[in-house]
């Protein structure tokens, strides 16, 4: 009975241990530089992890240009609005995902200005645009490459 016992909270232990380890999305993400910005957000997009694409978008920038007032909010009731954007964003940018394909495996980029250009095997996929915040670069905006 008593083996039973310990062997009940080792496997308790290990499945904590192992949820715990799960990779979760960062809630803001930003690169120093635009080109790196641009080269997470299309690595994420070309994996599937849109919740991480997400994590790069400017959502401070969307939101003052929305609400004038933003700034005015309290920390909490932005943290909050910020999230439901985060959620939505996700969500929006599964549509898109796949014009990253490739972008995962060694991506190039070429910024001009805010916009930024990832190529793969020597193919244009995409012009990613961003805006520089508080905390580095964020994305503002994206499309397919013509």
């Amino acid at each position: 009975m008593q083996h039973a016992i310990r062997l009940l909270g080792w496997a308790t232990l290990c499945v904590l241990v192992g949820v715990g380890c799960g990779k979760k999305a960062p809630a803001e993400a930003a690169g120093q530089t635009p080109e790196e910005t641009a080269k997470a957000f299309a690595a994420a997009m070309a994996s599937g992890d849109t919740k991480t694409a997400a994590a790069y978008w400017a959502y401070d920038a969307q939101a003052r240009q929305d609400n004038p007032d933003w700034d005015s909010f309290p920390p909490g009731q932005r943290s909050q609005i910020k999230a439901k954007l985060r959620e939505s964003k996700a969500e929006e940018l599964r549509a898109g995902a796949s014009v990253f394909a490739g972008a995962d495996k060694g991506a190039e980029t070429a910024a001009q200005g805010d916009q930024v250009t990832v190529s793969a095997s020597g193919r244009a996929l995409a012009v990613i645009s961003v805006t520089q915040s508080d905390s580095g670069y964020q994305v503002t905006g994206y499309a397919p490459a013509s």
